[in-house]
This record gives structure tokens, C-alpha cells and sequence, in this order.
């Protein structure tokens, strides 16, 4: 743990090809300005890249025949790429795109918090998802790239997992997730439409200041939580519902 936590003038690292897992607090707060994780590696630690300000690439080297059950621990890549340039003709560097692979089995919690400038994740949908993966970032795309069936229970959008997503404009939930838990998309200003799939709970707050959303297809809904939908003033026109209805829902 801690292997080169602090090491300011830190830029560049070659992982070995052989590596199989990263430490808690590795790499945090140096100046790593791309990252590749071999495709052994089958757990990165907790804030294991962390504070990497100057962070502009993160490549997964893992194939999607890879057998490995990639597990990334807590705030693992936590308010990475804040630093940028502009390179003449507007367009600026910093950390603003990432897929995950196929093989990703766990996320904890916070893992690309506070990640300002990431504009774009595809990722595969998973059981194992802790809270808050992409809060205060500005994504503008996200796409399930594929779905990872390991594990037992129902698939979800955990709490806090989208909130203040300003620039996100868009989303489709996955047939297979059943429930959006609190404050899941909280404060997007930015989100348009949703598409509910086949969500059964929306939770509390799940949606709330949401004020650019328009009314979703709640077909599928069996229970609104208190203020989901607190302050969505997008809402115009005829609200079809038959479901638990919590209070202030719609407020």
C-alpha cells in the first residue's frame, strides 16, 4: 500500500504485464499522466489513484475474453484530471473519457467522483456497484457497453451514483435494473429524458431538481419514494401512473 503515494514528480509508470493487483493508495496524489492496467489485474485498491490531477488517459487492457473478476476498491480514481491545457483551438486535454471492461465484476464507492472533466463512460452493467461512482462529473454520454451476470440479487443504479451530472442530457435504464435508488440522478439539471426500462422502485429524491426532465413512461413503476421527482418543473402534460406514490413525489 502507499507505494508511491506523494510522488509529485511521479509522470509516467510501466506496470508489469504480470501484475495482478494495485495497492490502496499506490499512486495517490502524484503526476501520472497516463495510466494502462495490465490484464491481470484483478483489484485495484481503494484511492489507488486518487488526486492524479494532471490524469489524461486510463486504459483497461483486459479483453472481453479475459477471465479475471476486475475489482476496483473505493474513490479508486477519485478526482483524477483536474488539470488541463488548451491546446490553441479550444479544444483541452484532462481525463474526459472511459470504458470499462467486460470483465469488471465490482466497483466501490465514490471510484470517479469529483472527475470534472469526464465527459464519456461505457461500462457493463453489474450487481456489485457501490454509491456516488460518478458524482459531480460532467458527463455528457454513458452507455452500457454489456452485462456482467456474475453475483446473486437484482441489478440497480445505486444512490448517488449521477448526482449533479450537469451535462448529462440523456439516459436509458436496462431492462434488468428493477430499482433506482436515492438521489441516483439528483440535481442533473442537464437531463432531458429517461427512458425507465423495466424499473419497478424509484427511490427517494432519485430525481429531484432534475428541472430540464420531461415526463418519463412509468409503466413498469410500482413505487415512487418522497420526492423523487421533487422540483422537476420540466414536467408538462398528462402524468400516467399506477403505483406507490410517496410523499412530495412530485412536488
Amino acid at each position: 500500500d502507499s507505494a508511491f503515494e506523494g510522488c509529485h514528480s511521479l509522470r509516467a509508470v510501466k506496470l508489469s504485464d504480470n501484475l495482478t493487483q494495485i495497492g490502496n493508495r499506490a499512486f495517490y496524489n502524484t503526476s501520472l499522466e497516463s495510466v494502462t492496467i495490465p490484464q491481470k489485474v484483478h483489484y485495484i485498491g481503494e484511492e489507488a489513484f486518487a488526486q492524479n490531477g494532471y490524469l489524461q488517459s486510463l486504459t483497461f487492457s483486459h479483453t472481453d475474453k479475459s477471465t479475471v473478476q476486475l475489482q476496483i476498491g473505493d474513490r479508486a480514481f477519485y478526482h483524477c484530471g483536474f488539470f488541463y491545457s488548451d491546446d490553441g483551438n479550444g479544444t483541452n486535454s484532462g481525463f474526459t473519457s472511459v470504458s470499462l471492461p467486460k470483465c469488471l465484476y465490482s466497483l466501490g464507492n465514490e471510484v470517479f467522483a469529483q472527475c470534472s472533466r469526464l465527459q464519456s463512460v461505457s461500462m457493463p452493467l453489474i450487481r456489485n456497484w457501490g454509491t456516488g461512482t460518478f458524482q459531480n462529473c460532467n458527463l455528457e454520454s454513458f452507455t452500457f457497453s454489456s452485462e456482467n451476470l456474475s453475483g446473486s440479487g437484482d441489478f440497480s443504479i445505486p444512490a448517488y451514483t449521477f448526482s449533479y451530472c450537469n451535462d448529462l442530457q440523456s439516459f436509458v435504464v436496462p431492462e434488468r435494473v428493477k430499482r433506482i435508488e436515492e438521489y441516483a440522478f439528483s440535481n442533473c439539471t442537464g437531463l432531458e429524458s429517461v427512458d425507465l426500462g423495466g424499473t419497478e422502485h424509484i427511490g427517494d429524491w432519485a430525481f429531484q431538481r432534475c428541472t430540464a426532465l420531461t415526463i418519463p413512461d412509468f409503466s413498469n413503476v410500482l413505487w415512487v419514494g418522497e420526492r423523487a421527482f421533487y422540483y422537476c418543473t420540466g414536467f408538462t402534460g398528462e402524468l400516467r401512473i399506477s403505483a406507490y406514490i410517496g410523499d412530495f413525489a412530485f412536488f
